[in-house]
């Protein structure tokens, strides 16, 4: 039987690199998150969303106005 491997994603906490990547995308993309999910490309896009809404939970709506002001 053949076995098909997917490659691996990470789990735990996000690097820096990975968040750095993934403001890079949100700020390209906007709330597609396939795409930021690609941009990011270690972390699958439920973890993704999950980061995104710990990530707005923590900001005022000021810093998310500025961040992503077509989508608020």
């Amino acid at each position: 039987m053949e076995r098909k491997y997917r490659k691996k994603k990470e789990v735990g906490r996000w690097t820096r690199e990975e968040h750095a990547r993934f403001i890079e995308a949100l700020i390209k993309y906007g709330k597609n998150w396939k795409e930021v999910q690609e941009a990011v490309h270690t972390r699958t896009t439920a973890q993704v969303r999950s980061h995104a809404q710990k990530f707005f939970n923590r900001l005022t709506k000021d810093q998310r106005s500025i961040l992503l002001p077509d989508e608020i």
